[in-house]
C-alpha cells in the first residue's frame, strides 16, 4: 500500500486519492493516482487544482469529474465505505460528491452519495437496475464549509451516514445486491450527464469494510486541522 496518511485507518483501504499529495496528484495535468493501488484516473472536462487547504480539486458543476474505470473489486467483501471531504457550493437537484457504477449506469447502481439543494444529503443503495434516491429529512451539511462525509453500506442493506465524525443516520433496506466491481467518478454522475458538484473535493477514500464509529472519528480527527 502506498497510502500512509496521518493516522488514517488502513485496514480494508482499497482506494485513496488526495489532491494535496504529490504522489496522488502533482498539482497539474489530468492524471490522478490511487495511493492504495496502482490505478490512475483522468481529470475530465477541465477539473482544476487549487492550493488552498493543502490542495483541492475544483469542480465547475457542469460537466467535469475524475473518472477511474473498473477501479475496485469488491467481490469478496460484504461491506463498503466511501469517505472524504467536500465543500459544495451552489448545488441543485442531486449533485454527486461520489458516484460508483458497474458498467453502464442503467445496468447497476452501486451506493452513491449526493448533495442536493441547500446541502441536503441523499443516497442510493446497491441494487440491480436504476435505484431510487433516498433523501432523509434534515440530513444536511453546511455548503459554506468543508464537511467530512462517510457512507457505509453492507450487503444486508444497512446504511450509515456520518457527518464530521458523528453518525447522523442509519437505515436498513431490503432486496439489495452487492457489486463485484465499481467504477468511480468523483464530483459527478458517472456518465458526466449532469449532476455535478460545484465546489472543492480534496480527498476520497474507499474501504472494503464498513468503518466503525471509532474509525470514522479517527479519520475525521486525522485531517480536520487541514479543513476546519
Amino acid at each position: 500500500i502506498m497510502y500512509t496518511g496521518p493516522n488514517i485507518i488502513e485496514d480494508g483501504l482499497v482506494f485513496a486519492v488526495d489532491a494535496g499529495s504529490t504522489r496522488s496528484y502533482p498539482g497539474s495535468g489530468t492524471t490522478a493516482t490511487n495511493l492504495a493501488g496502482s490505478d490512475t484516473g483522468t481529470l475530465t472536462n477541465g477539473v482544476s487544482f487549487g492550493s488552498g487547504n493543502g490542495g483541492v480539486w475544483q469542480f465547475d458543476g457542469v460537466d467535469d469529474g475524475i473518472k477511474f474505470i473498473s477501479e475496485i473489486n469488491l467481490s469478496s467483501s460484504s461491506s463498503v465505505t466511501y469517505e472524504g471531504w467536500v465543500k459544495a457550493a451552489g448545488v441543485s437537484s442531486h449533485d454527486r460528491w461520489f458516484s460508483g457504477t458497474s458498467g453502464a449506469a442503467s445496468a447497476f447502481h452501486n451506493p452513491d452519495l449526493a448533495i442536493s439543494t441547500n446541502g441536503q444529503l441523499r443516497y442510493i443503495f446497491a441494487n440491480s437496475g436504476i435505484g431510487s434516491w433516498v433523501e432523509p429529512s434534515g440530513l444536511t451539511i453546511d455548503t459554506t464549509k468543508f464537511s467530512h462525509l462517510v457512507y457505509t453500506f453492507t450487503n444486508t442493506g444497512v446504511v450509515k451516514i456520518y457527518i464530521n465524525g458523528t453518525q447522523e443516520y442509519t437505515a436498513t433496506h431490503s432486496n439489495c445486491t452487492f457489486p463485484s466491481v465499481s467504477n468511480i467518478m468523483i464530483g459527478h454522475r458517472y456518465d458526466l450527464n449532469g449532476e455535478g458538484i460545484l465546489g472543492d473535493i480534496p480527498t476520497v477514500r474507499v474501504y472494503s469494510t464498513a468503518l466503525t464509529a471509532a474509525q470514522v472519528l479517527q479519520n475525521y480527527n486525522a485531517q480536520k486541522s487541514r479543513f476546519i
